[in-house]
């Protein structure tokens, strides 16, 4: 959520993850459509990168950190199982 012009607007605004990726790295996002369209996968970019692109940044990466706890995690031990 982009706080400082919510608050100047008085409305809610939220930041979309290209907007911040745009904001870190400026070359990162042409750069990757460039790749993707030289490698002749512009399908990739255009159904399912540009989406992405599009979500609040929030939201992408909540979800990216959720994938990485669920990853990271112990696995569940096993019952009745005898560890002697």
């Amino acid at each position: 959520m982009d706080v400082s012009h919510s608050v100047i607007s008085g409305e809610i605004r939220v930041t979309p993850l290209r907007g911040m990726i745009s904001g870190l790295a400026p070359a990162a996002v042409p750069r990757l459509e460039a790749f993707l369209h030289g490698h002749e996968r512009p399908f990739l970019w255009e159904t399912f990168l540009q989406g992405i692109l599009r979500l609040p940044a929030c939201v992408s990466l909540s979800a990216a950190g959720f994938v990485a706890m669920r990853l990271g995690r112990k696995p569940a031990p096993k019952f009745g199982f005898s560890s002697r």
